[in-house]
C-alpha cells in the first residue's frame, strides 16, 4: 500500500521524504520497498520537528503523516498534519486532518479534495469579483435598471453557490 501511495504522491508532483525514529538500516529497507528516495532516520520528535522546519525554511510545503506519539510535534509543525484514524491521541490531537481508517492512500484522497476545494474558491471569488466591479459600478452610474442589479445580486450568490457543489463531486 504504501508504495502505491508513494507512486500517486509522486505522479501528483509531490516530494515524498520518510522521518522515521527508526535505525537507518532499517529506514533504508523500508523506505526502498515504498520506493522512498530521501529518508531521515534516527530522528526523535525534536528532530522530526527540526527537520520540518529546515524544508519550510526552503520554501517547501510540508504535509506530515504519521500515527506516533512520536510524530505529535512534527505534526503540529508541518503546514499540513494528517493522522491515521488508529494512531496515538497525541498524534491525532496535533493533526489538521484526522484520517478515519488506516488506508494510505486516503492521504492522496485528501490533497487532491483539498486542491479542488481551493479551485473552487478561486473560483467564487472571481464571480464575486465579476459582479462587484462590473454590475455595481453600472448600476451606481445608471447604466443598469436598478430592479436588474437587484435581480443579478441574487443570481450571483447561485452562480456561487452552484460552483461550490462542484467540491463535492468526485
Amino acid at each position: 500500500q504504501a508504495a502505491r501511495l508513494v507512486l500517486k504522491l509522486r505522479e501528483m508532483g509531490i516530494k515524498v521524504t520518510m522521518l522515521t525514529g527508526d535505525n537507518r538500516a532499517t529506514a533504508l529497507v523500508l523506505a526502498g520497498k515504498a520506493g522512498i528516495e530521501n529518508v531521515m532516520a534516527g530522528l526523535l520528535p525534536a528532530g522530526k520537528q527540526e527537520a520540518i522546519r529546515k524544508m519550510r525554511e526552503q520554501g517547501d510545503v510540508v504535509v506530515m503523516a504519521g500515527d506516533g506519539i512520536n510524530d505529535g510535534p512534527a505534526l503540529a509543525s508541518a503546514q499540513v498534519g494528517i493522522a491515521i484514524g488508529s494512531g496515538t491521541g497525541l498524534a491525532i490531537s496535533s493533526a489538521d486532518i484526522v484520517l478515519l481508517n488506516s488506508d494510505p492512500m486516503m492521504i492522496a484522497r485528501a490533497i487532491e479534495i483539498s486542491k479542488k476545494t481551493f479551485g473552487v474558491i478561486k473560483g467564487n471569488l472571481a464571480l464575486s469579483f465579476l459582479y462587484n466591479m462590473a454590475l455595481t459600478p453600472l448600476a451606481a452610474m445608471g447604466f443598469i435598471v436598478p430592479l436588474a442589479a437587484a435581480i443579478a445580486m441574487p443570481l450571483s450568490s447561485l452562480a456561487v453557490i452552484g460552483n461550490s457543489t462542484r467540491a463535492g463531486r468526485r
